[in-house]
């Protein structure tokens, strides 16, 4: 039994590796979705060049708070612009904070927060609705 537990074991592990080998190799030859999924930063980065507008949105986290990511605010306000434009609602609202609380990295506009806000309420986020609405009855 313990033989076939070891076996069983080098089994997952050749596995595991090769699949790694083929998403790596898959990455470098340019295949953004595959880089995504290897979850490395350069690799996280490749796939937002790539059009992975979830990936730019965690960049842009990263970029904000992240040990291992020099903290860059305007980058982090780049790649949250990324994220929204290519339709994740989360890059719009966490942009739209940014501008309505005036964030390092962007400058105070609530107008364009309620901008943003609009648009991922569009992207039928709930959490975007209440924002543009807030921000709406408050007459900006």
């Amino acid at each position: 039994m313990k033989k076939i537990m070891i076996v069983l074991a080098l089994a997952v592990n050749l596995f595991a590796e090769t699949s790694n080998y083929v998403l790596r190799r898959a990455c470098h030859q340019g295949d953004a979705w595959r880089c995504a999924m290897l979850g490395i930063k350069d690799e996280r980065q490749k796939a937002c060049d790539g059009g992975d507008a979830w990936r730019c949105a965690l960049l842009g986290a990263m970029r904000n708070d992240v040990k291992g990511f020099k903290q860059d605010y305007f980058k982090a306000a780049e790649l949250y612009q990324k994220a929204c434009d290519g339709g994740v609602a989360w890059g719009c609202i966490t942009l739209g904070w940014m501008y309505e609380e005036g964030e390092e990295g962007v400058k105070q506009n609530k107008t364009k927060a309620k901008e943003l806000y609009g648009k991922a309420c569009d992207m039928k986020s709930q959490d975007g609705c209440e924002r543009y609405k807030r921000l709406n009855e408050a007459g900006y």
